[in-house]
C-alpha cells in the first residue's frame, strides 16, 4: 500500500505545494501525516481501521519527500544545481541503507520469535526520524512562489 501512496501523494503533495505557493508547511503537514501513520500502525489496536489504511497514508504522506528536491533547486545557482541533486540523491540512499540493518538488529536482537513490543522497538528510530525532519523543517528557507512575491 505505502507505493500505491506514492502514486497518490507525490503528484498531489506537489500540486498543493505549488497551489500554495509554500513549500515548508506542505513538508510539515506531510511529516506530521507520516508521524501520525506510524503510531497508528504501531499503536492502534486491530481493528479500529482497515490494516491497509495506515500504509497507505504512510505512502501518501512520504510523497512530501520530493519538496526537499524542490527547495534544493531553488536555493542553488543554476551551475551547481546537478551535484546539489547528486549530493541529496546520495544522502537518501545512504540513510535508507545505514537504517535497514539498524531497524533489523533492533526487532530481532531479543528473540527469534519477535514480539510486537520489538517491533514498537525497532521501529522507534523511524519515528525519531521523522520528528527531528518536521524540527529541521521549521528551519528551513521557504522557496515557494509566494515567499518570493513578497
Amino acid at each position: 500500500m505505502v507505493p500505491l501512496g506514492w502514486v497518490i501523494g507525490c503528484p498531489l503533495i506537489g500540486y498543493i505545494s505549488d497551489k500554495t505557493g509554500l513549500r515548508r508547511p506542505v513538508l510539515i503537514g506531510g511529516s506530521g501525516l507520516l508521524f501520525l501513520s506510524y503510531f497508528a500502525l504501531l499503536y492502534l489496536p486491530s481493528g479500529i481501521a482497515p490494516a491497509y489504511l495506515p500504509p497507505l497514508l504512510m505512502g501518501v504522506a512520504s510523497g512530501a519527500a520530493m519538496l526537499p528536491f524542490s527547495v534544493m533547486k531553488e536555493v542553488n545557482p543554476p551551475e551547481v544545481k546537478g551535484t546539489a541533486a547528486g549530493i541529496m540523491n546520495f544522502l537518501v540512499f545512504l540513510t535508507s541503507s545505514l537504517i535497514s540493518p539498524i531497524i533489523s538488529g533492533l526487532i530481532g536482537a531479543h528473540s527469534q520469535n519477535p514480539t510486537l513490543a520489538d517491533f514498537h522497538h525497532g521501529f522507534m528510530p523511524l519515528i525519531a526520524g521523522v520528528a527531528l525532519a518536521i524540527f529541521l523543517s521549521f528551519f528551513l528557507r521557504e522557496t515557494g512562489w509566494k515567499q518570493s512575491k513578497q
